[in-house]
């Protein structure tokens, strides 16, 4: 998933990984700077899915829900 900040005009995209979920800032696609990292839940999942809504990532794996302000909101 990705989303633009309205805000700043940058663009990132989230990584769902088995053990929690990359930010990375790819304005720039020829050289893309990593975030952060929001960790698991759980120590890992099997399967991980997100959604972005407005300024907020929500990721679920595993059945646990975690929310957090995207990058960039407010």
């Amino acid at each position: 998933w990705g989303l633009n900040d309205g805000q700043t005009g940058r663009y990132y995209v989230l990584v769902a990984r088995s053990n929690g979920t990359s930010f990375i800032d790819v304005t720039d696609p020829e050289e893309p700077i990593y975030r952060g990292n929001l960790p698991s839940a759980i120590s890992q999942s099997p399967w991980v899915d997100l959604k972005v809504y407005a300024d907020h990532a929500f990721v679920v794996g595993g059945g646990r829900l975690r929310a957090g302000r995207a990058p960039g909101g407010q």
